[in-house]
């Protein structure tokens, strides 16, 4: 009983003195900027869009549906931003769509605007191009066609701040492909359905990619 009683006067006395101190803050309001405050976590999501991108003779819209961020200092990495791509083209057929998975750990070169390089993997699908897996005498049944590879570049960024724990992030990037239109990874010829692909198949190889992306960050 007797320590029941003690801790009910224990917590009485907090109240007070959080009451008090409540009290000293608005009274003198520049000790606000020294109360403790939770430092801000340097980890951030996001997602965005691509309103404007180009690939050879190809325009490319983008989402960048998920992303993982850690800025802090003058760092601004970006650790994982996975995105799907649409292109259009002429003619139709040569149109590829794309999921890229990338990162780049950039510099702040000013407060709001880093630069770094650019790594990441790519995997491109023509899904109105189709073509056989061909190799010492075997070939796969006709499906579209679809290539993988690496993606480098540089990346260019700048971070507007929105409301008090949000970014708007602006992505300028420049990087090369690298996907193969004759053979895979184990050495499997690709045999196009399209005769006059079998002969120049320039239409379908890889180029450099530029995108202007829109991101939120929070």
């Amino acid at each position: 009983m007797i320590r029941i009683i003690g801790f009910v006067l224990l917590l009485g006395s907090l109240t007070v003195d959080l009451a008090s101190a409540s009290s000293i803050v608005e009274t003198y309001p520049d000790l606000k900027e020294q109360l403790f405050k939770e430092p801000k976590s340097a980890y951030y999501l996001g997602f965005g869009l691509t309103p404007l991108g180009t690939v050879k003779s190809r325009f490319i819209f983008a989402a960048n549906f998920f992303q993982v961020h850690w800025i802090r200092d003058r760092y601004d990495i970006e650790i994982l931003n996975a995105s799907y791509a649409v292109t259009t083209a002429q003619p139709s057929y040569v149109q590829y769509d794309s999921f890229t998975f990338r990162t780049s750990p950039k510099y702040k070169v000013l407060q709001n605007f880093s630069v770094g390089p650019l790594l990441g993997y790519e995997f491109v699908s023509y899904p109105q191009i189709n073509a056989r897996l061909y190799k010492n005498g075997y070939s796969s049944p006709s499906e579209p066609f679809s290539s993988k590879g690496v993606i480098y570049g540089v990346m260019v960024s700048e971070n507007i701040t929105y409301k008090e724990n949000y970014f708007i992030k602006l992505n300028q990037v420049l990087y090369n492909e690298t996907y193969s239109t004759e053979k895979t990874d184990q050495d499997w010829l690709y045999l196009y359905d399209r005769s006059e692909l079998r002969k120049d198949k320039t239409d379908l190889e890889n180029g450099t990619v530029f995108l202007f992306e829109v991101s939120l960050l929070f």
